[in-house]
């Protein structure tokens, strides 16, 4: 795991069982090891999802994010009062002075060159480790997630396989009435 992930109000992150169960990571790569060998489709569904993560994370070039969403990465990022070190420290000294420690309001531009123009420039940044959240510095984390990105940086080409991936998520089938909802907070269910 790259990144830093909120569960239930706790952080988890790379060796986050290393104390309390050393054998998880053995016991994890042992079951995918035995999935993938008893079906030789599943890596190609593996790369397949893995391009259309990479894909549809590209629309953090436009928008922002909230301090509160960075804290961690800042300034305690393992428990011991670091940044991430998978962050650009420019942009991680630049990231501290829009965002203080105890900052939950204040916001930030996703994509620090032009955050209100839909481009690769998101890309370009993420390559350059100044990638706003941790589920971007994740994407460079595996050499499949890295090359691409590498590829979308090429205007023409992203344009093209984020439009069929619009496509595709346009056929999801959509929740209406009280079979769905629409989040306040996409990351908790309304209450």
């Amino acid at each position: 795991m790259g990144e830093a992930l909120q569960v239930a109000g706790r952080s988890l992150r790379k060796h986050f069982y290393k104390h309390s169960c050393p054998q998880a990571e053995s016991i994890i790569n042992t079951k995918i090891h035995q999935h993938v060998s008893a079906n030789p489709n599943l890596p190609a569904k593996f790369i397949e999802a893995d391009y259309k993560v990479n894909v549809c994370v590209g629309a953090h070039t436009i928008g922002v994010g909230r301090c509160n969403l960075l804290r961690n990465r800042l300034y305690n990022f393992t428990g011991k009062g670091d940044e991430d070190p998978s962050l650009d420290t420019s942009y991680a000294a630049f990231l501290k002075t829009k965002c203080q420690s105890g900052d939950i309001t204040t916001t930030v531009d996703m994509d620090p060159t032009s955050s209100t123009n839909f481009n690769t420039d998101y890309y370009h940044n993420l390559l350059q480790k100044k990638g706003l959240f941790p589920s971007d510095a994740a994407l460079l984390t595996q050499q499949q997630s890295a090359d691409i990105a590498k590829e979308l940086v090429d205007e023409g080409k992203f344009f093209a396989e984020f439009a069929q991936s619009m496509k595709r998520l346009g056929a999801i089938e959509v929740l209406t009435g009280s079979a769905g909802e629409i989040r306040n907070n996409c990351s908790v269910v309304n209450s």
